[in-house]
């Protein structure tokens, strides 16, 4: 009976590194403790304010296993509060179709400066699921919107194409202050908007930058209307959609609402063309939201810039 309790807290320790597991209620057993974390509030991620959101760090890595994928995820905390999770709450979501929900339903405390690491939060994906840039990674409802799918899984035997099999929220924000200095710098593609932000960068087609690239202007996003365009094309709707879809102009860009949609989602964009979340973290390149869709495979077309080049 021992050595059963034993594998199974083997088996515990495996799958939450570095986090404190209160599964079902149960107290955590970790005894040694500072002042600092003691007096720390305990609150859920959903109920943070939106600055301290902006400092839990998600990094969602996807791993094969046999035809399929499982999804891990590493969470920095590095606000000063104790953030709680519900393992359960954790989705993949998609306008058009059904939220995926995550294969775990532990309950988990990560201390301020803890790095805790979730395996198989979501099991069996399809390639198909990752390769779809609409879908998000979401916690408890789509307000909380912790990463855009960057990923980008090669098809076929001979491909040279370079698996990206990370998304995440740690890149920071891409002000257009910073857009010009790769103009002026000569630099080519989309560089300014990924490499320069995070060693982890969720740029899925950074892989496909070269010489020959032009360089992106510094403000892409001249209209209201180039902004729902953009939008349609990334989400793949019709253009008759637009009608739904309200643009509003903002400080650093445009904010979008999709009246079409139940509670109306809304999107962010930066005049750089790159879309945010409520914190103003990039959660996708323009690049990325510029690429083929299904609708349109040639890429985001306007006025006769294709600008699935940049």
């Amino acid at each position: 009976m021992k050595k059963g309790v034993i594998i199974v807290g083997l088996i515990s320790a495996l799958v939450l590194s570095g986090c404190s597991n209160t599964n079902h209620g149960t107290k955590n057993t970790n005894t040694v403790k500072t002042t600092a974390t003691k007096n720390a509030v305990v609150q859920y991620y959903q109920n943070l304010e939106k600055a301290e959101k902006k400092q839990v760090k998600f990094v969602f890595d996807a791993n094969k296993v046999s035809q399929d994928y499982d999804i891990s995820v590493k969470i920095k905390n590095e606000s000063k509060k104790q953030v709680k999770f519900k393992l359960s709450e954790f989705k993949i979501y998609n306008v058009h179709e059904k939220d995926i929900k995550s294969a775990r339903d532990d309950v988990l405390v990560i201390k301020p400066h803890e790095t805790c690491t979730i395996k198989k939060l979501f099991v069996d994906l399809k390639k198909s699921t990752l390769n779809n840039s609409t879908n998000y990674f979401i916690y408890y409802n789509e307000k909380n919107k912790l990463a855009r799918f960057a990923f980008d899984i090669a098809s076929g035997i001979d491909t040279k194409q370079a698996n990206e099999l990370q998304s995440s929220n740690e890149n920071k924000p891409t002000t257009n202050e910073e857009a010009p200095k790769a103009v002026q710098n000569g630099q080519t593609g989309n560089s300014n908007t990924s490499t320069s932000n995070s060693g982890t960068s969720s740029n899925a087609s950074g892989s496909a930058s070269s010489s020959t690239s032009p360089t992106a202007p510094a403000k892409i996003l001249t209209s209201a209307q180039m902004a729902r365009d953009l939008y349609l094309h990334s989400m793949n709707l019709s253009p008759a959609r637009g009608a739904d879809v309200a643009v509003e102009s903002t400080g650093y860009g445009y904010k979008i609402t999709d009246n079409g949609l139940d509670d109306g989602p809304v999107t962010y964009y930066n005049y750089a063309g790159d879309e945010l979340d409520s914190s103003g973290n990039v959660i996708a390149t323009f690049a990325h939201l510029a690429g083929p869709t299904a609708g349109e495979p040639e890429g985001f077309v306007q006025n006769g810039t294709n600008y699935n080049q940049y």
